[in-house]
C-alpha cells in the first residue's frame, strides 16, 4: 500500500511537471510572436524627444526611456513578469527602476534582450 502511495504521488509529481512545462513553452511562443508583431508595427525613427515620449503615457500606448533609448513597451505590459509595474512608467525616463527593478536586483540577460526587440528610437539631447 504505501509502496502504491509513493508511485503515485510520483507520477502526479512528474505530470504536473510535464504539464508545467509544455504550458511554459506555449506562452514563451506567444510572447515571441507578440514581439515580432510590434517588430512590424512599430515605425522606426532615429531620435525622439521627451515630449514625444510623454504623449505616450498610458497602458493602451506606453513608450518608456531607459538610458537615452527609446522603447515602445504597449504590446509587453501584459507579459511583464512583474506585473503592470511598467505602466507606471509610460511617457518617462524609467532607466533607474529598469537597472534596479526597484529592489536594487538588476533585470536577468533575457529582459535586455526582449528590451532590444521594443527599440524605437534614441532620446534628442
Amino acid at each position: 500500500m504505501k509502496k502504491e502511495l509513493i508511485f503515485g504521488l510520483i507520477m502526479v509529481l512528474i505530470v504536473s511537471g510535464g504539464l508545467f512545462f509544455v504550458f511554459n513553452k506555449k506562452e514563451e511562443k506567444k510572447q515571441r510572436i507578440e514581439i515580432k508583431k510590434v517588430e512590424q508595427e512599430t515605425p522606426k525613427k532615429s531620435s525622439f524627444s521627451i515630449s514625444d515620449v510623454a504623449k505616450h503615457n498610458n497602458e493602451n500606448d506606453c513608450w518608456i526611456v531607459i538610458d537615452g533609448k527609446v522603447y515602445d513597451v504597449t504590446s509587453y505590459i501584459e507579459s511583464h513578469p512583474g506585473g503592470r509595474v511598467m505602466a507606471n512608467f509610460c511617457g518617462q525616463d524609467g532607466s533607474l527602476a529598469f537597472a534596479t527593478k526597484g529592489k536594487n536586483k538588476p533585470h536577468s540577460p533575457a529582459a535586455y534582450e526582449i528590451l532590444k526587440t521594443l527599440y524605437i528610437g534614441d532620446l534628442s539631447q
